[in-house]
Formats: structure tokens, sequence, C-alpha cells
């Protein structure tokens, strides 16, 4: 992925990551259900933002209040 006219280096690698969580929630998800969720996992508000704005699941802010809760999310597979 190329980075955009103006686009920092780090906005670039950020802008991919969402499109792969894209990706893959597309990809995980059969006859309208989702088997698993990606969920991006980020300390930048402005990332965050932009993942929001893409209905993207995300879990922001200071990451170390919520490592338990990040570990069960990511590691587990949604019940069906």
């Amino acid at each position: 992925m190329e980075r955009k006219p103006g686009e920092s280096s780090n906005d670039r690698n950020d802008r991919a990551i969402r499109v792969a969580v894209k990706w893959y929630n597309h990809h995980f998800t059969q006859n309208g259900t989702a088997s698993l969720f990606v969920i991006l996992i980020t300390e930048d508000a402005d990332n965050a933002a932009k993942a929001k704005e893409e209905n993207i699941i995300v879990f922001s802010g200071k990451l170390n209040h919520i490592k338990c809760s990040i570990y069960y999310y990511v590691t587990f597979p949604v019940a069906s």
C-alpha cells in the first residue's frame, strides 16, 4: 500500500492496519454472520477515531488498564 501525497509513514501504517482489520473481518463473515471479530487495539486517538468512522471495532486509550479485557476479546471467538 503506497503512501498518499502528504501522508506520514505512521499514518500510512495506521491506514494499512485498518485495511487489514476490515479485510479479515470481511473474510471471517459467512452468510452475514461473523465467526470471529478482529479488533483494532491502539493508543493513538486519531487512529481510533478513523477506525470508528470506518466501522471497525476498536479499543483505545491507555491500554495498561484493559489488558485482561483485551486478552479475552482477542483470544476467544464469538460464540454461535
